[in-house]
């Protein structure tokens, strides 16, 4: 929370859902963004339609932005979307910071910092969300001595250990994507015991000098 507080307006904190609840628009059922979403450990539920009640905090702030901001537009001359952009995010700090909630008593800001650490799962880079609207798990095969490799992006080439991985052994076949918030670190997709799916994050092998695993056997120790 410290470092929420002071980080810069110009360098936002996005946070990421636990879960998300969504109405049946073609965009939020549309491949790409459910595709995004699983990629995100972001499980969602589609609100039946003709009920835009069910998320009616959603619908009073698009209603704050209309009335608040977006009527005193007809006021201003905007010549590109850099200089919309900007005149939103002068308003956006400025009423967060500001204007109390009739419900919290408290500016939206005062609200934000109640989250706890233990709650907030802070966006990858923008870099890596567009890449994870088109990323679908691959088929890895597994080594002779039950290791991985997998190249992910901005981290080179990496090996791990699925010694532990249930369903691992010489030659099998494993579904894996980089884990968004802890890459290089990766999500093996399998199934448990019982037939649920199951993902293991698995982090890359610690290696020594000479390109060997730090926990190879040493000849004489």
């Amino acid at each position: 929370l410290n470092a929420i507080q002071h980080r810069s307006p110009q360098d936002p904190m996005h946070g990421v859902p636990h879960i998300l609840m969504m109405d049946k628009g073609s965009a939020n059922l549309s491949g790409y963004f459910l595709n995004l979403l699983d990629r995100l450990h972001v499980p969602h539920i589609e609100h039946a339609s003709g009920n835009p009640r069910a998320k009616g905090q959603v619908e009073c702030a698009q209603n704050i932005v209309e009335c608040k901001f977006e009527s005193r537009l007809s006021f201003i001359t905007v010549r590109d979307i850099e200089e919309l952009n900007a005149y939103a995010t002068r308003w956006r700090l400025a009423f967060n910071e500001q204007f109390v909630h009739t419900r919290t008593k408290q500016s939206r800001n005062q609200s934000w910092l109640t989250i706890r650490g233990a709650q907030l799962r802070i966006a990858p880079s923008p870099e890596l969300c567009r890449e994870l609207v088109t990323t679908v798990p691959t088929t890895i095969t597994v080594k002779g001595d039950l290791t991985i490799t997998h190249t992910v992006k901005g981290h080179g080439n990496k090996s791990y250990d699925v010694r532990d991985v249930h369903g691992a052994y010489p030659k099998a076949k494993l579904q894996i994507v980089v884990n968004p918030y802890r890459a290089p670190d990766i999500d093996i997709l399998t199934i448990d015991e019982h037939g649920q799916p199951l993902t293991i994050t698995v982090s890359p092998r610690q290696m020594a000098e000479g390109g060997f695993a730090a926990t190879s056997p040493v000849i004489g120790e």
